[in-house]
């Protein structure tokens, strides 16, 4: 669905004020060609997440450029330290990502993790772990994902894991790989579905890393045209 850049501004200016977890008036918002960017600041690494999550989820959208700075009030304030012994802290009350696997570095309040585990859902949970943590201002995720097992027939496997959860076309998406690194191409019709195509691909046993070079086509189906 085509929209213009300012009903789509609208649309960003009134979701985000409508969430009460923002202070909406400490965000910027522009709107160019369908590409969202959102900047000035949050108090927290979590809001600036729930503000790039609103944007995504509505229609229109082509991209996102997440441009928030991330600036704790004085009370949530941190030293290096105290953030990184929290950061190790809930990491190691997360079931789902593996004990002792992940080394944290905390420098002027960003975190950097780092490690190798077997799945990527390990590295993404990892991130998603430490997103609460307070007066941290920035998550750099390094951790590595070393598949145990061979991948078979990873773009069959790829197919059927989007025809079982994408909402788009699956035949419109293409699927080549180098080893267990996988490059998805093709058009879907929204942001939406850019990133729940990553997520299909992701959620493959085996695949160690995505590249996705999807583009957004608001017109649908129908418009494309490839050569």
């Amino acid at each position: 669905m085509m929209k213009a850049d300012i009903q789509l501004h609208q649309d960003v200016l009134a979701a985000i004020a409508a969430e009460p977890r923002l202070a909406s008036a400490n965000i910027g918002i522009a709107v160019k060609n369908g590409i969202i960017t959102l900047s000035g600041f949050c108090e927290s690494h979590a809001q600036k997440v729930v503000a790039e999550k609103i944007c995504a989820r509505l229609t229109g959208v082509r991209g996102i450029a997440e441009e928030i700075q991330v600036n704790p009030p004085i009370a949530h304030r941190r030293t290096d330290e105290e953030i990184a012994g929290a950061a190790l802290n809930v990491l190691s009350w997360n079931t789902m990502v593996p004990a002792n696997a992940i080394s944290v570095k905390v420098e002027h309040g960003w975190i950097t993790i780092s490690g190798d585990v077997v799945w990527q859902y390990e590295k993404r949970e990892a991130e998603k772990a430490i997103r609460y943590v307070q007066g941290m201002r920035g998550i750099s995720n390094k951790i590595t994902v070393t598949p145990k097992a061979q991948i078979g027939d990873v773009q069959s496997a790829i197919t059927q894991a989007f025809q079982r959860t994408a909402s788009q076309d699956a035949h419109r998406i293409a699927v080549t790989t180098d080893g267990n690194v996988v490059t998805i191409s093709g058009y879907v019709s929204s942001w939406a579905e850019y990133k729940e195509a990553e997520r299909a691909a992701l959620a493959v046993p085996g695949v160690a890393e995505v590249r996705n070079e999807l583009k957004v086509n608001l017109l649908g189906p129908e418009a494309i045209h490839i050569a």
